[in-house]
């Protein structure tokens, strides 16, 4: 135990104040009394201290008081020395203690030193003062507490306590030597020590609050601690010993302790605790080494070193410029190497044996500590400490630094400084876990440039992909975009990689393994999360269709672009085509309407988005029309028994088939492609309407008509020839739309055979014009007509047909030719009598010769009926010479008319009518004979000239 009183000019005064000033200080330790040769020594104190295993074993310390004071006093086993100064001389008085027996007792427990001050001081900071005590108790076996009091007020109490010492078995594979065989560590130890401080918290410089001493509060803190002490064996040559003895005034021992001091991982990098402790835990600040006190030398690494090196002159680092105080401070910086490595070897098998899933995140933690702890950094000020110790740290074992992977403790070497790129598909090659790498960077950047470990490269990534196969999305996502970086950054071509790539690469993205060069097309792009196909939308998000084996799947393919693939996976954009051959020959498309659907929303989006050529348009139409992958409402149906949602039809079929969609989409020109009927099929109509049933007819024409540009010729044919039209008053006969006639009532009366309509017959409707296009007959035939007007019809329908005839004469003109028309229809003047058009006249005189003449009331039409004003001379000739005049009056009348006609005669036919004899004359019995105009004579009587101009003109015609 050691105390240290500061005492002030008035101690016992109860207003002390610890910025009062100190005049005299008192040193006390219960350690072992001095011995004569030590009372002989103290008096040479430029000598210094002969033991080669205590502190101060190089001799300053004592001499360090007269610093502060000039006749200092020590009192030890009853014995007392006081130094003065005597004419500039500084001599000694040695001697017996002359107290009572009460304080002799007392006082023989301690080694006591008493300065009284040059002058007056003040107290030293209260932190910085337990600090540094905290510092020198860190390293020592024998100091066990020290308190340091005010007048006799306790200001600062440490107190040191050693738990669980353990020895290391050190591997016999280790090299424990030092280069030049001077020193061997032949044990190592590791034990916690408790470190346990009170202290006054006095407040900051200047401040007026709680001045009196008795007014601080106290801070009562502890640290715990490892100490590994290691045991250096000290072999040297006679000539080697002496130089040493020369230099340091005392032999060499034959072991030297040497310690490292460091903390045991508790998981909390930022564990709150007192600074009194900030130089025993540096980190995240280098170590710093130790002589007995804390020099300013550090040592590289994080964990403070405490050695019997000899210092340089100042104390404040060790001497590396005498060649034998350097070779003796370098062997134990060597050993200081190896004395980190061991304990680095014995933490990572402590991580090995603990190493499990359920605490990989605490032990990673734990093992970065622990790295973090032993890596090297630039030392100061003397730079060659710290590069000794590292590089005896990595070389005295012939096998790599251990350090946790994602693959356990493995050789350095083994594993890869990751890739960020391959974070998510990196399993089986052995990483450095991110919170290693991130707490200890400087240590990977080093000892990448020691070329210790390397970064993940393409040879490790395709020993990844040659142990596994990927099976997640993001994994497979960042392999490809991995691939892409690589292939950029470094502009590279090189085909034997990307062969090497494109094999080894398996992805499970179909439920089975496949590599990536099986793979010829990629399904969609990155664009606003739509689906694509040939870099134009395709369907909308959400919709999940199968793809060929050979296509990469758009929930990957969607975070890239299509040049990427085509770039760096060969990969061409996924033609329509291609994907409908495959979906084509899936069950579910004529089985599962849903999956039909998804199908069809496909093929309609890449219909109205993509270029499809018409070749191709053809192929997609032949592929599916022979499949039931139409969801309706009757079911799945082919294409060709399938119609469109908008057929109007409800009113005629009940059951049409209609598609049936459970999402919208503009299905209709995909459906129309594909074969949908956009109209009720002319087959289904003519099978429905010939199956007996009972159907409107009238609305069947009126859908026909609104899809009259629907039919193809041969549906047209078709419907032309259908039985499916009921006749009026037909007890349900159906019959061809041509053999029907419009339904008027005129035509009814004519008893034609007219189409059952309940509706006003409206030309105009298009139901109307359907029908009549259809072959309905608008008007009878020019022969039925004509019947209708010629006996033995009714009168009454004889002259409604006439008079239909005659109105409607310009829809049978084009056929109409009198000449050639063998009924007779045309009412005569005559009752009852009818002829036909070249058999009548208009004039009312050729009756007088037997023709027939027309009705007056049908004068005004004879002439577009082809009725003539006058037979024919070569028919008035006929009727003349084959009925001849029976009588003069007869005669008369006859000769009155033929002269009217006279001058249309030709000479031919004057002189027939010369020779023939059809003049009345009597012979002498009174009766009628007939003779030719050449053989009669004119009476000469003025009154019958007129009765024969004819017959002299026709005699003068022949002179």
């Amino acid at each position: 135990m050691i105390k240290i009183y500061f005492k002030t000019k008035d101690p016992n005064t109860n207003t002390n104040i610890l910025r009062d000033e100190i005049v005299t200080i008192l040193f006390k330790n219960d350690g072992d009394h001095f011995k004569p040769q030590d009372w002989n020594r103290i008096k040479e104190i430029a000598v210094g201290n002969p033991g080669d295993q205590k502190i101060g074993a190089f001799g300053v310390g004592f001499y360090s008081v007269f610093s502060v004071c000039d006749e200092p006093s020590v009192m030890s086993g009853g014995q007392g020395m006081k130094f003065v100064w005597e004419n500039n001389q500084l001599t000694t008085e040695h001697g017996e203690i002359d107290k009572d027996g009460e304080t002799v007792d007392e006082d023989q427990k301690w080694t006591t030193f008493t300065m009284h001050l040059r002058k007056p001081e003040k107290f030293p900071n209260v932190e910085e003062f337990t600090r540094f005590f905290s510092n020198s108790l860190g390293f020592t076996n024998n100091i066990k507490e020290i308190i340091v009091y005010f007048n006799d007020t306790q200001v600062i109490k440490l107190s040191r306590e050693s738990q669980g010492q353990k020895s290391i078995d050190i591997n016999s594979e280790f090299n424990t030597y030092s280069p030049n065989k001077t020193f061997k560590l032949k044990s190592l130890d590791i034990r916690d020590i408790r470190m346990n401080v009170e202290r006054l918290l006095v407040q900051k410089e200047n401040s007026e609050q709680q001045s009196l001493i008795n007014d601080y509060q106290i801070e009562d803190t502890f640290i715990v601690l490892k100490i590994a002490d290691g045991n250096l064996e000290i072999t040297v040559d006679e000539e080697f010993s002496e130089e040493m003895k020369r230099i340091t005034k005392k032999d060499l021992p034959k072991y030297t302790p040497i310690y490292l001091m460091f903390t045991e991982f508790d998981g909390d990098y930022n564990k709150n605790i007192s600074s009194i402790f900030k130089n025993l835990l540096p980190y995240p600040k280098q170590g710093r080494l130790y002589i007995g006190f804390q020099t300013q030398q550090t040592i590289g690494c994080f964990s403070n070193l405490s050695a019997h090196v000899i210092p340089s002159v100042e104390r404040e680092s060790i001497d590396l410029v005498n060649k034998p105080l350097k070779e003796f401070n370098e062997g134990i910086l060597y050993l200081a190497g190896v004395l980190c490595r061991i304990l680095y070897e014995n933490e990572m098998n402590k991580i090995k044996m603990d190493l499990n899933v359920e605490n990989i995140e605490h032990l990673e933690k734990r093992a970065a500590h622990v790295l973090g702890h032993f890596t090297f950094n630039e030392s100061t000020p003397k730079e060659s400490v710290g590069i000794i110790i590292e590089k005896q740290f990595f070389d005295c074992l012939n096998q790599n630094l251990p350090i946790l992977s994602t693959q356990g403790i493995l050789p350095i070497s083994d594993v890869r400084i990751p890739d960020p790129k391959t974070e998510a598909f990196i399993k089986k090659v052995p990483i450095v876990p991110k919170i290693i790498l991130e707490h200890c960077e400087p240590f990977f950047k080093k000892a990448k440039d020691m070329r210790l470990i390397e970064v993940l490269s393409f040879q490790d990534v395709l020993r990844e992909l040659r142990s596994r196969s990927l099976s997640e999305k993001t994994e497979i996502i960042a392999l490809l975009k991995w691939w892409i970086s690589h292939r950029s950054e470094s502009n590279n071509t090189n085909s034997d990689e990307f062969t090497q790539f494109m094999q080894s690469a398996i992805v499970c993205i179909r439920d089975k393994p496949q590599a990536l060069n099986t793979i010829q097309y990629a399904f969609g792009s990155r664009e606003q999360n739509s689906l694509k196909i040939n870099d134009k939308s395709l369907i909308l998000p959400g919709i999940e269709i199968p793809i060929p084996d050979d296509v990469l799947p758009h929930n990957i393919s969607e975070n890239f672009e299509n040049p990427e693939m085509e770039k760096y996976f060969q990969w061409d954009e996924l033609p329509l085509i291609h994907w409908a051959r495959f979906i084509v020959d899936l069950p579910e498309l004529e089985i599962n309407p849903t999956f039909a659907e998804t199908v069809h929303i496909t093929l309609a989006a890449g219909l109205q988005n993509l270029d499809i050529s018409e070749n191709d348009k053809n192929i997609i139409r032949g592929l599916f029309i022979c499949k039931k992958c139409i969801p309706t409402t009757c079911g799945m149906k082919n294409p060709d028994d399938a119609y469109l949602q908008d057929v109007d039809a409800s009113n005629l079929f009940s059951d049409l088939p209609k598609i049936q969609f459970q999402k919208f989409f503009d299905s209709k020109d995909l459906m129309l492609l594909l074969g949908v009927n956009k109209v009720i099929k002319v087959d289904r109509i003519i099978d429905y309407a010939s199956s007996g049933v009972n159907y409107n007819h009238m609305q069947l024409a009126k859908y026909l008509s609104s899809k009259l540009n629907n039919f193809n010729k041969s549906e047209w044919d078709r419907l032309k020839d259908a039985k499916i039209w009921p006749k009026y008053n037909s007890n349900d006969q159906h019959f061809i739309a041509r053999e029907l006639f419009v339904p008027l009532d005129l035509y009814r009366e004519f008893l034609l055979p007219t189409i059952e309509w309940t509706e006003k017959w409206d030309l105009n409707t298009g139901e109307a014009k359907f029908l009549i296009n259809l072959g309905l007959q608008q008007y009878p035939t020019l022969s039925e007509i004509l019947k209708l007007s010629a006996p033995p019809t009714e009168k009454e329908i004889r002259n409604k047909a006439l008079k239909s005839f005659i109105d409607n004469f310009e829809k049978y003109s084009h056929e109409y030719d009198p000449a050639t028309i063998a009924i007779e229809f045309l009412p005569c003047f005559k009752p009852d009598v009818y002829a036909k058009p070249s058999e009548c006249f208009i004039n009312f005189d050729c009756a007088k010769m037997g023709f027939n003449v027309i009705e007056r009331v049908y004068k005004d039409q004879a002439e577009k009926l082809g009725v003539n004003q006058h037979p024919d001379n070569e028919r008035l000739i006929k009727q003349l010479t084959e009925n001849r005049p029976k009588s003069e009056v007869e005669a008369k009348d006859i000769f009155e008319y033929l002269e009217t006609r006279q001058d249309t005669f030709t000479n031919s036919q004057l002189n027939l009518l010369s020779e023939s004899e059809f003049i009345p004359i009597r012979n002498k019995e009174q009766n009628i004979i007939h003779k030719s105009p050449y053989n009669c004579f004119f009476k000469g009587q003025k009154e019958v000239f007129w009765r024969i101009l004819f017959i002299y003109r026709l005699w003068e015609e022949r002179q």
